[in-house]
């Protein structure tokens, strides 16, 4: 090919890989865009739901706040009705109590012997039947034995005025109980609180809040009509419950409103986040607070939140444009400076350098800079010295020139690879180091060459008795070591003795018998290299001090 030829085909194919670089890399900001939008959108619901459920916990921490002064006037209701038995409204004494500095009101109620609301200071209440509530039945009758003197109820949600109740109960003089309702509206926490929300966060474009029960799901934050009936509430409520499970994706239930299935929805994800493509904006929505079941009553705070991304994409714009600008002028100047030096230069380096990974002698065609010519012919003269000079270096560094099996630096570096083996994937291994009986008598009364002869000896009938994956070393002047791959204590127990009665039934020097004395351990866990060690070379310190010629075990 000529070069013009491969000047058109280069150019073709870098701009080819520009543009597939550039979509690739748009994708990849995009995708991290989303991410970081997403997550800005998650951290922000987060923390608006955290705020939700401050707010509700300081509602009703008041509740606690009012709880002796409420219960002194449950005992006030109960000596009222005593001396005014004939009080129908209880409008004297509900005229009292709720001219006390308290947030929200009292309410008050005289339950007869059958269990219903006589009187009240509330007439929606009168006529209520605690009989179709067993744990409000439970609790009367405790009253009603003297079992306890009061009881206080859980925190409950008055469904059609969205008030929080709690009711504190005593029992009365004569054949009936009393009963005192502290209520505190929620809907000025949601047009107070609930609205400074949005001064806070500016992509927060709409932001409605609902209280589930098993029984109903009402909107906290929609206006409240005073003339409302009953037929219009219910209404609301499936309307309201209706679009839960529509935006969640839940079955929607024959029996309304089957808002069991939002609670489900709601226990392993406090965070549920949807797209909605047509009006660009994002919803999420978050649980805001959920109440623990206390026999009464349990409920969740939950909020609906629609976030505009766009004030989270601002600040990726900018860089997003100026990233775009320094791939296309790195590209740009890289295919220049490519084309100029590769047909000179980095090919010839490419070539070069690929022989060098073999380690073998650099052999490149074509013409060369006298550079690179200096460069392989001295790189080609190094590297067979340097392969030489290894070869030799390796046979002195870990051979034993003596017995030519392993010496004490090869035993160090396989020993920490067989520790590094057991603690990262439990390969036991084991150790048996022998050293011979008297040597130093035998190297006296027969010369150091009987010696010498009696050590290279010993090792190679050694290494006829161990397999080939054992691993022979000398780590002293007549002292030797075999680690064991893959071998426990009672199968090195075997060898060791195999080993020490080979060496008793040779004949290394006429008249005179040579044997070894052997320590054997398992690498235990808790051991390291020099516990392990100092271990088998007590054990065979102890295989001497006993007699000699025997094999002792690590207990």
């Amino acid at each position: 090919m000529s070069l013009h030829r491969f000047h058109i085909f280069f150019v073709l194919t870098a701009l080819t890989g520009i543009l597939l670089l550039s979509f690739s890399i748009n994708h990849l900001l995009q995708k991290n865009i989303d991410a970081n939008v997403e997550n800005g959108i998650k951290n922000a619901s987060i923390e608006i739901s955290e705020q939700m459920h401050n707010n509700l916990e300081r509602i009703q921490q008041k509740f606690s706040l009012y709880e002796k002064a409420t219960l002194r006037n449950a005992q006030e209701l109960a000596d009222y009705v005593a001396f005014y038995p004939d009080d129908e409204n209880l409008t004297n004494f509900a005229g009292f109590i709720n001219t006390s500095d308290v947030d929200g009101y009292y309410e008050a109620y005289i339950i007869n012997e059958e269990k219903v609301v006589e009187k009240s200071t509330n007439p929606f209440f009168i006529g209520f039947d605690f009989k179709t509530f067993p744990y409000y039945v439970q609790v009367l009758e405790q009253l009603k034995a003297g079992k306890k003197g009061s009881h206080i109820s859980a925190i409950t949600i008055e469904n059609s005025t969205m008030e929080l109740r709690k009711y504190y109960f005593k029992r009365g003089a004569g054949n009936y109980w009393v009963a005192i309702g502290h209520v505190i509206p929620i809907e000025s926490y949601a047009k107070k609180n609930l609205a400074s929300l949005y001064k806070i966060y500016p992509a927060l474009k709409k932001l409605d809040v609902f209280i589930v029960t098993p029984e109903y799901v009402q909107q906290v934050n929609k206006a409240f009509s005073q003339g409302i009936n009953a037929g219009q509430m219910i209404g609301r409520d499936v309307q309201a419950a209706s679009m839960i499970f529509e935006d969640l994706g839940l079955p929607n239930c024959s029996d309304y409103p089957g808002c069991q299935t939002i609670f489900s929805a709601f226990q392993n994800d406090s965070i549920i986040y949807l797209h909605e493509d047509a009006p660009n904006l994002q919803t999420v929505y978050a649980l805001a607070y959920n109440a623990i079941r206390t026999g009464s009553e349990d409920f969740l705070l939950i909020a609906k939140m629609r976030f505009d991304p766009k004030p989270f994409l601002d600040q990726y714009r900018q860089l997003k444009s100026l990233l775009y600008f320094f791939i296309v002028f790195i590209l740009t100047s890289t295919i220049l400076s490519f084309m100029l030096i590769y047909r000179a230069v980095i090919k010839k380096i490419i070539d070069i350098t690929r022989q060098m990974q073999k380690d073998e002698p650099i052999v490149v065609r074509g013409h060369l800079f006298n550079e690179f010519k200096y460069f392989i012919q001295r790189y080609n003269s190094v590297l067979l010295r340097w392969k030489e000079e290894l070869h030799r270096l390796n046979e002195i560094s870990m051979q034993d020139e003596l017995t030519k099996c392993y010496n004490r630096r090869y035993f160090n570096r396989k020993m920490n690879q067989q520790i590094e083996l057991y603690q990262r994937y439990g390969h036991t291994f084991s150790m048996m180091m022998f050293d011979i009986d008297d040597f130093k008598r035998i190297n006296d009364i027969y010369g150091h060459s009987v010696g010498d002869y009696v050590l290279s000896a010993i090792a190679s009938d050694v290494k006829t008795q161990i397999r080939t994956s054992d691993i022979l070393c000398r780590i002293g002047g007549e002292e030797f070591a075999v680690i064991l791959p893959e071998i426990g204590l009672e199968s090195a127990a075997i060898v060791a003795e195999k080993v020490r009665a080979a060496i008793e039934q040779q004949n290394y020097i006429d008249r005179e018998k040579v044997t070894v004395s052997v320590g054997v351990g398992s690498f235990t866990e808790g051991d390291d290299f020099n516990s392990f060690y100092r271990a088998v070379d007590s054990l065979l310190y102890d295989s001497k001090e006993n007699g000699k010629n025997r094999v002792h075990l690590r207990a």
